[in-house]
């Protein structure tokens, strides 16, 4: 057993490895049965040159790393009159479950990782008033336990003036992130997140 180790474990002279290695080139120089020849020196001579610009671009780049260089770019210009960019407001968290009801729970539970028969874990809302014998309305299920901007909005400030929910206008997409623009005129508007 300790023999056929050894025979596996070794290779018998540098030409039979590099003749079965993947390293490009390096089967070109150790060549079998042939002796050490012209062809053979002019493929040392590429393959140690690309080894060697190889090793040095990586030692300059990690070198340059280590130097932690950072330019900083600063434009500066005064503006009588500046318009507002667009902000965009996105909450992922669309339903509060301390809005949703039992009624709810049933119809939207496996949407929102629910089995049957499993505990929600957390209070259930009294049911909304609906008229008798109405269907479930994803609308107003999602109007009913949507995040209002009230409850995201900390502070606004806009060219030095406060401004608060009245300033926005909102509109929601079922299923989708509640999405906030801010737009040039000073009020905000929603749209559908793009994805990029």
């Amino acid at each position: 057993l300790d023999l056929y180790q050894k025979e596996i474990g070794e290779v018998d002279d540098l030409a039979a490895f590099f003749g079965g290695c993947s390293l490009h080139g390096a089967n070109h120089i150790f060549v079998e049965d042939k002796k050490f020849g012209i062809r053979q020196g002019l493929w040392s001579v590429v393959f140690l040159s690309a080894l060697s610009m190889f090793l040095f671009q990586v030692a300059d780049r990690v070198i340059y790393y280590l130097q932690y260089d950072h330019i900083t770019m600063l434009d500066e210009r005064v503006a009588k009159n500046l318009t507002f960019p667009a902000i965009t407001m996105c909450n992922y968290n669309f339903v509060r479950k301390s809005q949703m009801s039992y009624s709810d729970l049933i119809f939207m539970g496996p949407l929102l990782g629910f089995e049957e028969g499993m505990a929600p874990g957390f209070p259930l809302a009294p049911e909304p008033d609906r008229p008798p014998g109405s269907r479930f309305s994803l609308d107003e299920f999602y109007n009913r336990t949507r995040h209002t901007i009230e409850d995201m909005l900390l502070e606004c400030n806009f060219r030095g003036e406060e401004c608060g929910p009245e300033n926005f206008r909102e509109r929601h997409f079922l299923c989708k992130p509640k999405v906030l623009i801010k737009n040039s005129t000073n009020h905000f508007t929603t749209a559908h997140q793009v994805k990029s």
